[in-house]
């Protein structure tokens, strides 16, 4: 990929222009950027971000979540942007002004995005699915070469396929979903890959970026930006940082309001995962010295979040500024080494963060009724999937014959931008491809659901409570 920031921060789109609902053209970034945001609102607010099912507006939901690693995202693009100037580079890459702002944009959108496509109960919603595509995939008749590529999308199902469905497939008025960019498309895929091409042993290909569905989106984006094949766009390194440094300090947060710890214990216990006298060891502790010396002014754990924020930016913008040649050649798999003092005191945090707070006995009790509510609505549902063509069409008429009634009134809670997006291409199916799509039907329907809708739904459908 050429390093040229003309090149990478092109505007091209699936289609040149769109109307939304009223028949007016959308041309303008600003318009797009209000879908993103409309659709962020509506998919992430009140969605686990760590704890399930929490009423307190102080604990962080998958929307502040979002909200704040967009605001990292951009500090982090900024930075970068300063650092190239620092060094006098900001010509040499196509950097002009409008480039320098296109790209803060890119990454902010980015970041906005990339956790829209998870479900509810976060990584248990997750679990709940890829169990339930493993034990349905062994019930039903399927040709083994759909079932190790379009049913293996939802054996091993995460949240960032997802998101690349809903933003270019769900999310916006028509097909072409919200007809990002190819620049924004690619900004928010993590891991390059599809399901069948996992790779354990290489970072950016640990888990699958990108269902069979939207295969011939993702050739669009790589042909339209350059981008090789299992390689990672070089603006979703930016985005990916932003999240890093973002979730795991705002986890310490979220675990004090809750009472889980304190600043003194949880800090305790990050030293004692760091090596004495390393630079990890010296950068921590000119944090929490700078915090317990504005403890009268500021509270030691906003202080401390908001020093680290600062220089975990400066360490991540120093080397995508410093490995720039080879994220552009596709050579970077990491951004951050592990030698650097930045990812062992991140790692460090994340270690402390699981001992601390992600095994209190309310958060996993919380997480199994997820895992429960999940598991319960999905298994209702493949009766759909089991169906026969006929039986099928018929759900959407105003008659069934009575053994299709529950099927019938399962049916009729399906999202109308689900279906429509079941429906694109439904004549050219055949009998694989039908039971993929299917199933896939239902995924969009539950990993859209927010925490509280998901289990108010699965006590409805298995008649614990009514309406």
């Amino acid at each position: 990929m050429e390093e040229n920031y003309e090149v990478l921060l092109s505007p091209k789109r699936r289609r040149e222009s769109t109307r939304n609902q009223l028949g007016v053209l959308q041309e303008s970034e600003s318009d797009r950027a209000r879908i993103l945001y409309s659709s962020a609102f509506r998919r992430l607010q009140r969605k686990t971000q760590v704890f399930p099912l929490e009423e307190n507006a102080a604990v962080r939901s998958r929307l502040t979540h979002s909200l704040e690693v967009a605001h990292v995202g951009r500090f982090v693009a900024t930075s970068v942007v300063k650092k190239f100037n620092e060094n006098n580079l900001l010509e040499k890459y196509k950097l002009g002004a409008e480039n320098c702002l296109a790209l803060a944009n890119l990454v902010e959108t980015a970041c906005l995005a990339h956790d829209i496509g998870n479900p509810p109960f976060g990584h248990f919603g997750e679990a709940a699915i890829s169990a339930w595509a493993e034990r349905f995939a062994v019930r039903i008749e399927c040709d083994a070469s759909i079932a190790a590529s379009c049913l293996r999308d939802f054996q091993v199902f995460d949240g960032n396929p997802q998101g690349l469905r809903v933003i270019t497939s769900i999310a916006g008025v028509d097909a072409f979903g919200m007809n990002l960019t190819a620049a924004q498309i690619a900004s928010t895929v993590k891991y390059p890959c599809s399901a069948v091409e996992i790779d354990s042993d290489v970072p950016i290909l640990k888990k699958a970026g990108i269902f069979s569905s939207e295969s011939m989106v993702w050739k669009w984006v790589m042909d339209s930006v350059g981008l090789a094949e299992k390689r990672r766009f070089p603006v979703a390194f930016l985005m990916e940082a932003a999240d890093d440094i973002s979730y795991c300090l705002s986890d310490i947060e979220d675990g004090i309001e809750k009472g889980y710890t304190n600043h003194e214990d949880f800090y305790s216990e990050v030293r004692r995962n760091l090596e004495s006298g390393s630079d990890a060891e010296g950068l921590l502790e000119e944090v929490l010295s700078g915090a317990k010396k504005n403890s009268d002014h500021v509270d030691p754990t906003v202080y401390a979040r908001t020093a680290l924020v600062r220089k975990l930016v400066d360490e991540a913008a120093t080397a995508y500024v410093e490995k720039h040649s080879e994220i552009f050649s596709g050579r970077v798999n990491e951004l951050l080494n592990q030698e650097s003092p930045a990812y062992q005191l991140l790692k460090a945090i994340k270690d402390t963060v699981k001992i601390k707070l992600y095994g209190h006995r309310n958060p996993v009790e919380l997480e199994l009724t997820g895992y429960a509510a999940i598991s319960g609505i999905l298994a209702k549902y493949e009766a759909l999937v089991e169906l026969n063509d006929k039986d099928f069409s018929s759900l959407s008429s105003a008659k069934v014959r009575p053994s299709l009634v529950e099927a019938h009134r399962l049916y009729s809670l399906l999202a109308p931008k689900y279906v429509k997006a079941y429906e694109r291409g439904r004549l050219q199916r055949d009998k694989n491809a039908e039971t993929c799509a299917r199933v896939q039907l239902i995924v969009d329907f539950v990993s859209g659901m927010t925490d509280v809708f998901a289990l108010k739904t699965y006590q409805i459908i298995t008649g614990i409570r009514s309406g």
